[in-house]
């Protein structure tokens, strides 16, 4: 099934279209190998997990639109972004995650038995249990940084 990444569309699925993330991946060295399918797979895979893991500041563009962009009051750098637009990071950011979700998965189930306190002798450790166990992917961190809303960002309303 091709994927379908018309920005605002109810039915998209990848912020990336096959040709886009060929052209990153080969400007990047990134592996980028198997299939039209499993390429592809990995990038909705990906696409998903960029639209589950991350707040981004500002509102969808469109109540009727499968993804989290395009969005509107949202800005980079000072600058507003169109609201038709899916940002380059956003892309840049999906292909690299699906180039690592090719050798791996990109969501990690955590055992809910985590050990959060052990003694050994004379020594007691505690281990923050909020923790998620959830894999961490600097680049991408670093790719949206300028898109995410603060875990901490009140909305402040004049009256």
């Amino acid at each position: 099934m091709a994927l379908v990444t018309t920005a605002g569309s109810a039915t998209a699925d990848s912020y990336v279209s096959l040709v886009e993330a060929t052209a990153y991946a080969s400007a990047m060295g990134l592996a980028w190998t198997g299939s039209d399918t499993v390429k592809e797979a990995a990038l909705r895979r990906a696409t998903q997990y960029v639209d589950r893991y991350y707040r981004f500041r500002g509102e969808k563009a469109e109540a009727t639109q499968a993804l989290q962009w395009p969005r509107t009051s949202a800005s980079l750098d000072g600058y507003d972004l169109d609201s038709d637009v899916i940002p380059r990071p956003v892309k840049d950011a999906v292909c690299e995650l699906a180039s690592r979700g090719l050798s791996g998965a990109l969501y990690a189930d955590v055992d809910a038995s985590v050990i959060t306190e052990e003694t050994v002798g004379p020594m007691t450790l505690k281990y923050d249990v909020r923790a998620s166990g959830q894999k961490r992917f600097a680049l991408v961190d670093d790719l949206l940084a300028g898109l995410i809303a603060s875990r901490s960002q009140i909305a402040i309303v004049r009256a």
